[in-house]
């Protein structure tokens, strides 16, 4: 595969950044609570964020624009799953 065609879209944009969406946003106001918030609310703050990424990992990873968008998608939530599994395992 051309390098050149990895990071552009079917009209031929190069699509590296993309304004972000509902789920970016929900995530980045949940990471910020997580981060101000203690106790319960900022554990569920915290699950919140780590379920919103990996839900758009997920739409990435099948709706992404481009190959590098959908790549980006793939090791994002296989990162996710893994260290939450980790850490699951971890309470064994």
């Amino acid at each position: 595969m051309n390098i050149k065609k990895f990071f552009k879209d079917k009209k031929g944009n190069i699509v590296i950044i993309q304004k972000p969406n509902l789920l970016v946003f929900t995530a980045i106001i949940l990471f910020l609570l997580q981060l101000i918030i203690n106790g319960q609310v900022g554990d569920f703050a915290g699950w919140g964020f780590k379920i919103t990424i990996l839900v758009w990992s997920f739409d990435e990873a099948i709706r992404g624009d481009s190959p590098f968008r959908k790549v980006l998608g793939i090791i994002i939530g296989t990162y996710l799953i893994a260290t939450m599994l980790i850490k699951f395992l971890k309470l064994f």
